[in-house]
């Protein structure tokens, strides 16, 4: 089953991604800032990381940084998720890039036609 991590200090944003996720046949799980993904992360890497970008304790950018400097977890998809504008400015002065960006707020069909477009499709039986 194509696995996602959900990671948010938004408890709302990140119930609603993960009930849009589900009903689609993904398995998904939680973590509400970047030190907690990095421990889920290291017990059950995910096929994809959906990350804030701004949260307490680590941040999205961190995070992203923590998982390029793991060669083991080079398969892992990253997406940022933020509201504010001009996200590509501070990836790239850190030389950081994400697989793929979503701007908030969107909508389900939004966030589906991404997932399904970097890891693709759950199958069914999985």
């Amino acid at each position: 089953m194509k696995k996602i991590l959900i990671v948010d200090d938004e408890l709302v944003m990140a119930e609603t991604m993960l009930l849009m996720l589900n009903s689609r046949g993904y398995r998904v799980s939680m973590a509400g800032d970047g030190r907690r993904a990095v421990e889920v992360i290291r017990t059950d890497p995910p096929d994809l990381v959906i990350s804030d970008l701004a949260m307490p304790v680590m941040d999205g950018l961190q995070l992203l940084e923590w998982l390029r400097d793991h060669r083991s977890l080079d398969t892992v998809k990253f997406m940022i998720m933020t509201g504010k504008q001009n996200v590509l400015g501070p990836l790239k002065r850190h030389h950081l890039e994400a697989d793929d960006y979503i701007a908030k707020p969107f909508d389900e069909k939004q966030l589906l036609a991404k997932v399904e477009k970097m890891i693709g499709r759950p199958i069914s039986g999985e």
